[in-house]
This record gives structure tokens, C-alpha cells and sequence, in this order.
């Protein structure tokens, strides 16, 4: 099995089940626009996209999330209910057959990176 689709379930996951705090979202992470640089998964290996602009976060001001995962896009919510948390509500995603993966895989570095975009 590819890992790729694993990827996408794990994100969806993580995206689909978190639970939404009462507060605001953090003034210094809306309006921000994020790439995934390479993930890393419970095996240790490291996924890189062959086009970190295909898989993307977007935090909006207001509470709002926007994702692109390869040819998939979705919608939800986000916020921050302290220092160094972010908690995320159901996403709606689009369920489109991508094309084969897009991700290279490699054996080193850190799975946990992000890259912020202008």
C-alpha cells in the first residue's frame, strides 16, 4: 500500500476529530498561509511533496481553516485556546481521486516541518 494515501487519512484524521475551543484564534497565526515541507510517519520515514504548494494550510483571521491536500481541498475551523496550541474542527473536504503520489521518500530528518508562505 502507498503511503501517500496513509498521509492523507492521517491528516484527515487529525483535522476531522479535533475538538473546537470556545476561544479566539491567535492574532499572530491568522492571515497566514503554510506549506508542508516533509512529514514524517510512525515508521520514521520522511514524505517530501514534489510541490510544496499542493499541500497547504491557510488560517484565516476569523476562525476559519482552508487545505489543500495534492487535488483535494477542504474547509474548517481553527483556534488557539493558549500559548502553543491549536485545536481544529471537523474539516469538509473534497474526496477527488488524485493522480499516483507526489511525495518523495527519504530516511533523514525532522517529519515536523512547515514552511510559512507570504
Amino acid at each position: 500500500m502507498s503511503r501517500f494515501p496513509l498521509l492523507l487519512v492521517t491528516l484527515g484524521l487529525i483535522f476531522g476529530c479535533a475538538q473546537i475551543a470556545p476561544q479566539a484564534p491567535l492574532d499572530g497565526l491568522g492571515g497566514t498561509s503554510w506549506q508542508l515541507v516533509k512529514f514524517r510517519g510512525g515508521d520514521d520515514a520522511v514524505l517530501m511533496p514534489d510541490d510544496k504548494a499542493k499541500y497547504t494550510i491557510a488560517f484565516a483571521g476569523d476562525g476559519n481553516v482552508n487545505v489543500r491536500f495534492d487535488c483535494n481541498r477542504g474547509r474548517g475551523t481553527w483556534t488557539s485556546p493558549g500559548p502553543n496550541q491549536l485545536q481544529f474542527g471537523p474539516l469538509a473536504p473534497t474526496r477527488a481521486m488524485c493522480p499516483p503520489d507526489h511525495c518523495t521518500t527519504t530516511s533523514s530528518g525532522n517529519g515536523r516541518s512547515f514552511a510559512h508562505t507570504p
